[in-house]
């Protein structure tokens, strides 16, 4: 049985910005602050109202400029173990005349298998700077314009722009 759930995200608006750095992009990004009232779901009938929540959004790719994306290195030893042992059983079995016709493809398949994940799991494996190196190279927004509307910002008490509402915040 198929169930189809997911979250709505009522009366979006946009609180604030800052300059951040985007792990999906890999580049310093404009993070947009989004404050939705959100809804669980299922089968497109609204269930259960979770109330106000806000997240930060990346102005180019639209995700959470924090989240990690890319697979850790865990995993993909974790990954290479499970193969090995899926691996073991067409290893193991006897041959002969008697022998079915698919044993040997799959020895040579699941060999194959074990030896590209060995492969990613090591020379795939990219380690970059931290989160917070980058983080420490990115300077803090100084333009006087608002990026979402273009209008002034003005800094009374805080920096903001009475046009769209929003407020500019320094990474912390």
């Amino acid at each position: 049985m198929i169930v189809i759930h997911g979250l709505y995200r009522f009366a979006q608006k946009r609180l604030a910005f800052r300059n951040d750095f985007c792990l999906a992009c890999e580049a310093p990004r404009l993070a947009i602050q989004v404050r939705s009232f959100n809804v669980v779901h299922l089968y497109w009938i609204p269930v259960l109202p979770l109330g106000l929540w806000r997240r930060w959004c990346c102005s180019t790719c639209g995700r959470n400029p924090h989240e990690r994306v890319r697979t850790k290195r865990f995993y993909k030893v974790l990954l290479v173990l499970m193969l090995a042992l899926m691996a073991l059983p067409f290893w193991f079995a006897p041959l002969g005349p008697e022998a079915p016709d698919w044993v040997w493809p799959a020895r040579v398949l699941s060999l194959l298998a074990v030896c590209g994940a060995i492969w990613w799991a090591t020379y795939g494996h990219r380690v970059g700077p931290s989160l917070r190196e980058r983080l420490a190279s990115v300077s803090p927004y100084q333009e006087r314009t608002c990026p979402l509307c273009g209008g002034t910002l003005f800094d009374n008490p805080r920096w903001h722009c009475p046009a769209c509402g929003v407020e500019r915040v320094d990474m912390p």
